[in-house]
């Protein structure tokens, strides 16, 4: 499975330079997991890191309830895995063909 990750500026902070959250984004055989948490500046006060995702035309998210980054890709991912078996157990299985592959 070809995984990819890279921190991104949200569009959001270029237009109103709030730099109310950060965000990285994991690629997972053509998708993007995002995951962000909210900065110092920004009116929420949770420490934890979210993650998002776009499966069957809606956008889905959770808490990972996780401070640390690394955790919290885990988290997301077992997340992510989750909804896709949940979906479309057949597609989770070509994830998994392609992962052993690897």
């Amino acid at each position: 499975m070809k995984t990819s990750e890279n921190k991104s500026v949200d569009g959001r902070k270029l237009r109103y330079r709030k730099n109310t959250t950060e965000s990285h984004k994991i690629e997972i055989e053509g998708r993007t997991l995002t995951l962000f948490r909210f900065t110092k500046q920004s009116s929420s006060k949770s420490p934890y890191w979210y993650a998002r995702c776009y499966i069957d035309g809606k956008t889905k998210q959770i808490s990972t309830k996780e401070t640390d980054l690394g955790e919290a890709k885990e988290t997301a991912v077992v997340w992510y895995f989750s909804m896709l078996i949940q979906k479309n157990p057949k597609q989770f299985k070509q994830f998994v063909r392609s992962y052993l592959n690897d």
